[in-house]
């Protein structure tokens, strides 16, 4: 898991700069993990029955884990097809096809996706939506 975690490390450091203003929170959905990556969080990547990612802090509208988010999180705003709505600008922007090459090297080194988990305060029809 060690070369994993350096592995993410070089793909992360490749990604363009972005100066996240804290803005983008309707952003921060459920999104699925690596096993890789989910190995560099405190807790289980899960979301809420808002269906957020319960690492966005409600209060501040920030990630609590911004320095060890997930892959396609940190392509958010520097992929051309995932640009801020409010306006953050990348030092370059990525194509498609670059942020599409770099998932694509995640899941090479990274290990296989894990499912997507709900809070216990996620309803039931909700969960097994999402699970489809």
């Amino acid at each position: 898991m060690r070369d994993s975690a350096q592995k993410l490390d070089a793909l992360s450091a490749g990604l363009p700069f972005l100066a996240c203003r804290g803005l983008c929170q309707a952003s921060c959905g459920a999104i699925r993990v690596h096993e890789a990556e989910q190995a560099r969080l405190p807790r289980r990547m899960s979301y809420g029955p808002d269906l957020r990612c319960t690492f966005l802090d409600r209060d501040t509208g920030r990630c609590e884990v911004y320095t060890a988010r997930p892959t396609l999180c940190r392509l958010f705003g520097v992929v051309r097809s995932m640009t801020c709505p409010h306006g953050c600008m990348p030092e370059r922007m990525m194509t498609d096809e670059e942020g599409r090459a770099v998932l694509q090297q995640v899941a090479v080194v990274a290990g296989p996706l894990l499912p997507l988990v709900a809070d216990p305060d996620v309803p039931a029809w909700i969960a097994e939506a999402m699970q489809r």
